[in-house]
């Protein structure tokens, strides 16, 4: 997912309650608890925004129902207000901040997100007292499910969740950063963190780099952990999207309508990363085919799940030279 330009003005290292991260060499993979429990709550809310792809695993609340169900443990109370949420959400465009919320403060513990950094960065983005009352009132059904359920959960999981980002971390370092090199050396991407989460879908989130913080890349993880290294190639679609928003800058090829334009660039970040890694690498390229319409669920045909026109695919091929 991109970020959205009103963004841009509205969320700074002024609204945080620490300091930026600092500059890093290389890319890295990182787990983040704090973000992983705000996907979390998001994708236990369900609210997909309006692009091409889900931003949060369709089936990803009914997993943790089930598996809640095994244990005995009955719906949280984000689970019983995540209709009235996601609602909510999707019918005041302000709430889209919540998407990209975590990703300005990575490394802080999930306590201080939700106490300090969350109430901070969206102090300068909600202007009307019923989006801000309606904002604490989720911030209250994130911490009691942090402390009632997704705490002893992560705990739980702490050892799985290391496994699969090791895998995320191998592919990354041994096959998918080898074969991307140059592109990101072209494109000025030369360091930043990616973060592989569960609740997330494939529609990932890229926060380009500033003079105080790397690139932030957060990406599915999947549900399955045979397929836990596709983490490693979704974060190749966020990386394309300076090149999407060059293929995409010739009159005409962007649509008007927002909803539209969205969904467009959505979709040619997927076929962006395929293009780049069919070249760089055929290999991954297949791979980065499958694990896309894995994410999509779907056995079709990959241009016609991700379709794109074809002078859209021509800019994107000119821009990746």
């Amino acid at each position: 997912m991109r970020r959205p330009v009103s963004f841009l003005v509205a969320i700074s290292c002024s609204l945080l309650p620490a300091p930026c991260l600092l500059a890093q060499t290389g890319w890295v993979v990182r787990p983040a608890p704090a973000v992983g429990l705000w996907y979390h709550a998001m994708a236990l809310v369900g609210a997909q925004g309006f692009g091409a792809l889900p931003l949060y695993d369709p089936g990803y609340p009914a997993a943790v129902r089930r598996e809640r169900d095994r244990r005995g443990v009955g719906p949280t109370p984000l689970e019983r207000q995540a209709a009235d949420f996601r609602a909510a959400f999707e019918a005041d465009s302000a709430f889209e901040v919540l998407h990209f919320l975590p990703l300005y403060t990575p490394t802080i513990a999930p306590e201080d997100l939700l106490t300090t950094a969350a109430p901070n960065l969206a102090a300068g983005v909600l202007q009307t007292t019923t989006a801000r009352t309606l904002f604490d009132r989720f911030v209250s059904a994130v911490r009691d499910e942090w402390q009632a359920a997704y705490r002893p959960e992560y705990r739980n999981g702490a050892a799985a969740l290391q496994t699969d980002l090791a895998a995320v971390e191998r592919r990354w370092t041994r096959e998918v950063q080898p074969a991307i090199r140059a592109y990101l050396e072209r494109e000025r991407l030369p360091s930043g963190i990616i973060l592989p989460i569960r609740g997330l879908g494939p529609d990932g989130r890229f926060v380009p780099a500033s003079k105080l913080a790397p690139a932030i890349i957060a990406v599915q993880l999947p549900r399955d952990p045979t397929h836990a290294g596709d983490a490693a190639l979704f974060a190749v679609r966020e990386l394309c999207y300076p090149v999407v928003r060059k293929a995409l800058a010739p009159p005409g090829l962007l649509p008007d309508d927002r909803v539209a334009a969205e969904a467009l660039s959505g979709r040619a970040a997927v076929r962006c990363g395929a293009m780049l890694l069919e070249v760089a690498a055929p290999s991954l390229g297949q791979a980065y085919r499958e694990a896309f319409l894995r994410a999509a669920g779907s056995k079709g045909a990959f241009e016609a799940v991700y379709p794109v026109p074809d002078q859209l695919l021509t800019s994107l091929r000119e821009a990746l030279r």
